[in-house]
Parts: C-alpha cells; structure tokens; sequence
C-alpha cells in the first residue's frame, strides 16, 4: 500500500488504464452529439445556403438571418423596431432612407405575415420571406413620391398591394 495517499500500489495503473477505456467512450459520446448537432443544423439552415467555406451563399443571405435569428427578429417586426429588424431590412436591400416605411409596413403586416407563413413549429420560411417581398412596393412608395409628388401614383401604389396579396388569398 502506498503509504502517503494511503492507496493501494496498483491504483495508479488502474487509473490511466481507466482514463484510456473511457477516451473511446467520451470520443463516442461527442461524436454522437456533433453528429446530431449537424444533422440538426443541416436539416433547418438548408446546405445550400452555404458554400465550402462556411460563408453564405450569394442570394441566400435573408433565410440564413431568419433561420439563425428567428427568436429576436419576430418581436422586433411586432414592435415595429430593433437592431434586429433594421439588419433585415439591410440584408433585403431597403435604403436607409426606407427604413422607418420599412418597419411599419412590417408592423402593419405582422399578423398577416405570420398567419400565411405557419406557426414556428411549421414555419415555412419561403412562404414568409415571398410574403415579405410582395410588400416591397408599400416601402418603397415613400421614396417614390417624394421624388415624383404625383398623387395619382400614390393611389396606384397602394392600390397594388391588398391584405390579399400578403396572404396568397
């Protein structure tokens, strides 16, 4: 026995011997979390989204926000304000000028926006972003008018997007 720690002269053996038999099992064990964490990750985020590197994909920049930012974005778009949402608004290409007509017109079509695009359990984050894009034209009509000051074209604007057009009713 060994007599400073009061333990047995094998005991040291038995130690390094345990710590190599459990490495096989911490090495299963992690791979077996990285490998659902990736299905997981490959599965939500779409492997077209991304190219070799890591980065995203050219055109694929707006469903990488929403499926990576999901849980901040949509109380912003409610609020109709946040860092959130004017990142969104930069990456779906809305001029600093349109931001603030941006922002409401999210706001003002929030429940619209969710209703068509399915609970977070079935989100559907094509039918959502489509919906988005459908709305450009009443963000886009502030900068419009102010340059022309047209009436008429105003009344067109916004006769061109319904609560119908949001939907897909």
């Amino acid at each position: 026995m060994n007599a400073r720690l009061g333990f047995p002269p094998w005991w040291g053996s038995a130690l390094v011997c345990l710590f190599f038999i459990s490495g096989c099992t911490i090495k299963a064990t992690t791979d077996t979390t990285t490998d659902g964490t990736t299905e997981f990750l490959s599965s939500t985020s779409g492997q077209a989204w991304w190219v070799e590197n890591g980065l995203v994909r050219e055109g694929k920049q707006a469903q990488a926000f929403v499926a990576q930012n999901y849980d901040h974005l949509l109380p912003e778009m409610a609020q109709g304000e946040g860092e959130y949402l004017r990142a969104f608004g930069a990456i779906l290409g809305v001029r600093p000028g349109d931001h603030s007509r941006f922002s409401q017109t999210i706001q003002a079509h929030y429940a619209a926006l969710l209703s068509a695009a399915g609970a977070k359990g079935s989100f559907s984050l094509d039918q959502f972003l489509e919906r988005i894009h459908r709305l450009k034209p009443i963000w886009e009509t502030a900068h419009s008018v102010q340059v022309s000051k047209d009436h008429k074209s105003l009344l067109i604007a916004h006769q061109v997007i319904r609560k119908d057009d949001v939907t897909g009713n």
